[in-house]
């Protein structure tokens, strides 16, 4: 960069109204060229997005948010590299002696806690033993250790996992587990910190409110309060990450009640990068003119789908106050036929994903099963001939159907549920009208415009969607609606899924070994359970493959889930400050989203070269031209006032979709 010469006294004053005009100008000139107009670049990365980090312990929050944000603090034994394979993390490596029933990890001997004191394998045994000493209380990530065999009262060895070596832990399998070599992602514990913390606090009350991990960003010192009130998350960089540390000093995470505030702060450079929807990607595209924003959209490397579940939760109680309907496969399968999901896809979501069938996204190209001639194609007549047949052919004034018969269902129960007073026969009583409550959440409002167009086109073959106690389909918040989904207060709902790479964790979700905490439609099928587990256990990765083909296309056929739609991720950010964010489509795990430790994205950014200047001059050189403190501070002043955001400038409006056609 080129400098200044000296300037004279006697040209001080002169210099100082030439300095002023120098940056004004300079203002202006970058409001043309992407500059952007309200933050000062200081070495934050601040992320703007709409949904809650709903609690800073890991085993409590379930937003997607709240997985990113644990996945900074907290490592893994494994994480996922940008290409979507697993990679080294706490663990250096995995071997088995046995064929996958017995997995021996070797423990990186680097790694420090936030505090400073080192990362042990008594940690790591420990972190394991604690997710499985009674998984109906401590549920969180049963997925990944459900299969660790439990040690009875005074077994030590054998069982659980167990310190085998100075930096050695061995976890023992009660059958062989294909996912133990690499896909074992729960974030790992200092066992100071949690030993004395039971089971029933981890999963319901305990706060957490100095999270302590080995991660590359450590939790601010106020994080609880900040939390408790409301207020942007600090995190901050991980001088001894036993990687390279990252560049970036500090992560921000900044929450929006909507979408258009969002918007806004980004486009005024208030936020470095902001998580949208599609609509709020498409606003941002039509009002960022020439700013330095990029945007990035495609499938979501967390799984991520949208789904109609039909709950299938079944004992007597829930049974009382639900349509017993909602257990006929052949309702659901007219309610699958009567879902047009490339309206839905085009209108509700900006075209901007893909279709939505089986439980593993297309993302996952090796795991994924598209259905063929099994797919249950948009079809109205189709929908009506099926309730025909079943005997549901008779119809109430209003149009709704009903059962024109008794129409008796013989179900499957696991012999966990039978334990739990699953019914193996179940009567739909003649009469019965095909209506069924759904609920919404109210921090999506595209699913709330899905379920009033499904209302109509479902409406069309003679099947009613209400709310509880309302005509209309009931809207709670998110964590209400995750009581009463659970809790089988409603027959139907619209909600999603994500999970990791490894089909494992995403297949578990409808077996009977993760039915409390997991299972929210309760699917209960022998031969989907049989086929969970098969794939679970098969250590070759092509009869595995076969093995989770089939077991989603078994589920798809139920038809207890349906996957709606494959949403994009839609991501913006502003290039002036860091580079590296790379092709995100074309490497899935650098995705700013992606929640699986040793980010690749938050390790990789770096500064860019000119970055810490203002407008691109160095400070130095301002300081030069200006000559004298008082020039620096009124072109300072007059900076940040034009950095500001206007009191009376308008968020941009989000777009808006015309109504759904009637059904």
């Amino acid at each position: 960069m080129n400098h200044p010469k000296a300037v004279p006294r006697a040209l001080a004053a002169f210099a100082a109204v030439v300095a002023v005009a120098v940056i004004v100008s300079g203002v202006a000139a970058a409001s043309t060229v992407g500059v952007r107009p309200a933050r000062a670049i200081d070495g934050s990365l601040i992320i703007g997005h709409l949904f809650l980090i709903d609690s800073l312990n890991p085993f409590i929050g379930f937003s997607n948010e709240a997985y990113l944000f644990y996945s900074l603090i907290y490592d893994f034994l494994f994480s996922v590299d940008e290409d979507q394979n697993y990679i080294p993390n706490l663990a250096e490596s995995a071997s088995t002696p046995d064929g996958g029933r017995t997995w021996v990890y070797q423990i990186r001997q680097t790694a420090k806690w936030h505090d400073g004191t080192p990362l042990t394998a008594e940690d790591v045994a420990f972190t394991i033993n604690y997710n499985i000493q009674n998984f109906w209380i401590l549920w969180a990530y049963e997925p990944y250790v459900k299969q660790i065999v439990q040690c009875r009262p005074g077994q030590t060895t054998g069982c659980g996992a167990e310190v085998t070596g100075p930096w050695e832990v061995t976890a023992h399998f009660d059958r062989p587990f294909a996912p133990g070599g690499s896909a074992m992602v729960l974030p790992i514990l200092q066992k100071r910190q949690w030993q004395n913390i039971t089971a029933s606090d981890a999963q319901s009350s305990y706060t957490n409110p100095t999270p302590i991990g080995t991660g590359p960003f450590k939790a601010d010192a106020n994080i609880y309060q900040a939390w408790l009130r409301g207020d942007p998350l600090i995190l901050h960089r991980n001088p001894d990450y036993h990687f390279a540390p990252s560049s970036i000093e500090r992560v921000v995470f900044r929450m929006f009640q909507d979408e258009n505030s969002l918007v806004a702060a980004l486009l005024n450079g208030e936020v470095d990068a902001a998580m949208l929807s599609a609509a709020g990607s498409e606003a941002t595209a039509l009002s960022k003119g020439n700013r330095a924003i990029e945007l990035q959209e495609g499938l979501t490397v967390i799984q991520y789908w949208i789904d109609v579940g039909i709950t299938q939760l079944n004992h007597f109680g829930v049974n009382q106050r639900l349509n017993p309907a909602r257990f006929d496969v052949r309702v659901r399968e007219a309610m699958a036929h009567a879902t047009d999901k490339t309206f839905i896809l085009n209108q509700f979501y900006r075209g901007k994903g893909q279709e939505g069938s089986t439980l593993v996204s297309p993302v996952s190209e090796v795991w994924h099963y598209e259905p063929t001639t099994e797919a249950y194609a948009f079809d109205l007549s189709e929908a009506g001939a099926i309730l025909d047949a079943a005997g549901y052919d008779a119809r109430d004034p209003d149009g709704i159907r009903k059962a024109s018969r008794d129409i008796p269902l013989t179900l499957y129960c696991s012999p966990e549920n039978l334990e739990r007073g699953c019914q193996t026969q179940v009567t739909v009583p003649a009469g019965t009208r095909l209506s069924f409550s759904m609920v919404v959440r109210v921090e999506a409002p595209e699913e709330k415009e899905i379920a009033a167009y499904l209302q109509q086109t479902w409406r069309s073959v003679g099947i009613e969607l209400k709310g509880r106690d309302s005509p209309f389909v009931t809207v709670e918040e998110e964590l209400a609606m995750n009581t009463d989904v659970y809790g089988g207060e409603f027959d139907t709902y619209i909600w999603w899924w994500s999970g990791d790479v490894d089909p494992n964790y995403i297949l578990s979700i409808q077996s009977n070994f993760t039915l409390n905490g997991w299972s929210d439609n309760y699917y209960d099928n022998e031969t989907y359970n049989n086929l969970y587990l098969a794939q679970l256990s098969e250590m070759d990765p092509a009869a595995r493959r076969q093995h989770v083909f089939d077991a989603q296309k078994v589920e798809y056929l139920g038809a207890a889930f349906l996957i709606l739609v494959y949403p994009y991720f839609h991501y913006a950010w502003w290039t002036d400050e860091y580079e590296g964010w790379g092709d995100m489509v074309a490497h899935p795990g650098r995705q700013l989203g992606a929640f699986w430790g040793k980010h690749p994205l938050f390790l990789e950014l770096q500064p860019k070269a000119g970055a810490g200047d203002l407008f691109g001059l160095g400070l130095s050189t301002i300081g030069l031209i200006a000559g004298v403190v008082v020039a620096a501070v009124v072109a300072v002043a007059i900076v940040l006032t034009m950095r500001k955001r206007k009191a009376e400038e308008k968020p941009p409006e989000m777009p808006q979709m015309p109504p759904p056609p009637p059904g």
